[in-house]
Parts: structure tokens; C-alpha cells; sequence
């Protein structure tokens, strides 16, 4: 019994003790040695991605501070471009003076025509708003009619004359003095007039209140045309005609200041001397008229 116990038991030990051995030995087919490099190769393998990662992170890292230096440079560059185009003294950028460099002006003429009282000019316009102005011209001034007496002066209020401008209507005004009452120097001429008549067996003339208020008109209008034309430019005579006398005839003078000083001139002179002692005329106005210092004196004889 006890044999067979220690056979049993060492039986039992065989067993346990190949048991143990296969175990270890199955270990070892599951993990081959070879396993253990993969292993290995695959950890390093890891590791070198990481590596590799972190190698391309450090590439990118230094390719990002050459972005970053390219895009400063495009900055330095747009800048540089900036500052270039700012530095124009005109205050023109480069990209608008080469923009006027290469605009070529077209002028369109606008002519302005002188008037009375502005002058002409051209004024050239490029479609780009560039002009300049050329061809002045002086104003033409007015271009005036004759006085045109509009009212007639009285002893109490002056009179009125007007011009006007062919061109462009404008019209100047300008007061008559009023008639000055020269009773006296009116008479006075009448009777030195009949003097110089009865010197030559001739009729005296007559004073027509009429006559005398016509040649006061006209001495004042002698002021502004001293000459036997009336400012309408029509003929004084017509007036002393449409009167209803046949013949008229008219003395003018200016400059002397007494009525004997006047009357000295017109005998002094033919035609005056004429009308004075001519036959056919019965009646006489005498006009006197004031401007400043100086007489303006008419004689109208009528028949």
C-alpha cells in the first residue's frame, strides 16, 4: 500500500512536472521572440511617427515664420507700393498720373459773345474737367441814339431826355433844367431886334407868347445839341410850321451873357443878320436858358 502510495505520488510529481513544462513552452509558441522586435519595431515605429509628427510640426513651424516673412514682405511691399503712389507733390498717386499720362485732352470750343458791357472769351472743356479760357475780347459798348426830349421843361419843373441803346435797349436819362425866367433879357432882345429892323425901314417884329415859350424849349435844348437839329433829330423849324405859319427861321448862340452881347454876334454874322432883317417875318419868340454859368439863347422868327 504504501509502495503503491509512492508509486502514485510519483506519478502525480511526473505529471505536475510536465504540466509545468508544457505551460512555459506554450508561452513561448504564443510570444516568439520575433514578436518581441515587432513589438518593439512597432512601438519605435510610434514613437518615429511621433517624431516624424513632431518633424513636421518643426517644418511647418518653420515654414510658418516664412509666411509670415512672405507676407511681411507683401505688406512691406503694398506699403512701399502706398507710399509710392502718396509721394506725388500734385497730390496725384502714381497710378493716376499714369492714368493722366495716357489720357490724350479733347477740347470742346464754348464760345462767349461780347456784349455792350462784357467782353467775349472761348472757353475750352476736356471731357476729363481740364479747360482753359482764350480769346478775350473787349465789350462793344453802347451804341447810342440821339437825346429824345420826353417832357419839356417849365419855369417851375425840369424836363427829361432819354437815349437808347440800338444793341440792347438800355436807356440813359438825364434831366432838363428848368426854364430860367428871363422876362427881362426876353424882351430886351425883342427891342434891340426892332432896333436894328428900324435901322433899315422895316416893320417891328411882334412877341408871341407861343413862340417865346417854343424858344425857351429850344435854348434848353441846345445844352446837350448845340446845332439846328432838335435831340428827336427832326427839324426845329417843323414845330414853328405846324404852328400855321408859312416860313420860320431860327438864331442860335450860347456863351454871352448879356442880351446886348448876343445880339452884337448875330449882326456880326450873315445868316443871322439875315433872319434878323428879313421882310416877310412878322412875329419873334426869344428863348433863354441856363446851365451853370453859361446862357444858351434862341430866337425864333415866324411869317
Amino acid at each position: 500500500m504504501k509502495r503503491l502510495f509512492a508509486t502514485v505520488f510519483t506519478v502525480l510529481f511526473l505529471v505536475l512536472s510536465l504540466a509545468a513544462c508544457g505551460t512555459k513552452k506554450v508561452s513561448d509558441d504564443v510570444l516568439p521572440i520575433g514578436s518581441a522586435a515587432v513589438g518593439q519595431s512597432s512601438s519605435e515605429e510610434s514613437k518615429s511617427q511621433g517624431t516624424a509628427q513632431a518633424s513636421q510640426d518643426s517644418v511647418q513651424d518653420s515654414k510658418e515664420p516664412g509666411t509670415n516673412e512672405t507676407a511681411s514682405n507683401e505688406t512691406a511691399s503694398a506699403e512701399t507700393g502706398e507710399n509710392q503712389e502718396s509721394v506725388s507733390d500734385t497730390g496725384e498717386s502714381q497710378s493716376d498720373i499714369q492714368t493722366h499720362a495716357q489720357h490724350v485732352h479733347a477740347y470742346t470750343a464754348n464760345t462767349i459773345e461780347p456784349d455792350c458791357i462784357s467782353g467775349g472769351y472761348t472757353v475750352y472743356i476736356c471731357s476729363c474737367g481740364e479747360q482753359y479760357t482764350d480769346n478775350y475780347t473787349d465789350a462793344l459798348g453802347h451804341d447810342f441814339g440821339e437825346w429824345v426830349t420826353v417832357k419839356e421843361p417849365t419855369v417851375s419843373y425840369e424836363g427829361q431826355q432819354e437815349k437808347t441803346c440800338f444793341r440792347c435797349g438800355y436807356t440813359e436819362v438825364q434831366s432838363i433844367p428848368r426854364l430860367e425866367n428871363t422876362d427881362d433879357f426876353v424882351q430886351a432882345v425883342v427891342d434891340l431886334v426892332n432896333q436894328e429892323r428900324s435901322k433899315e425901314g422895316l416893320s417891328p417884329l411882334t412877341g408871341v407868347t407861343q413862340l417865346h415859350s417854343y424858344a425857351a424849349v429850344r435854348s434848353s435844348e441846345l445844352v446837350s445839341r448845340f446845332e439846328h437839329v432838335r435831340p428827336d433829330n427832326s427839324n426845329p423849324l417843323t414845330y414853328v410850321i405846324n404852328m400855321g405859319y408859312f416860313r420860320a427861321g431860327e438864331n442860335i448862340a450860347y456863351g454871352y451873357a448879356t442880351p446886348e452881347a448876343v445880339m452884337n454876334a448875330w449882326m456880326d454874322s450873315p445868316g443871322h443878320r439875315m433872319n434878323i432883317l428879313t421882310p416877310e417875318y412878322s412875329y419873334i419868340g426869344v428863348g433863354c436858358c441856363r446851365n451853370g454859368n453859361t446862357l444858351y439863347w434862341t430866337q425864333i422868327f415866324a411869317g
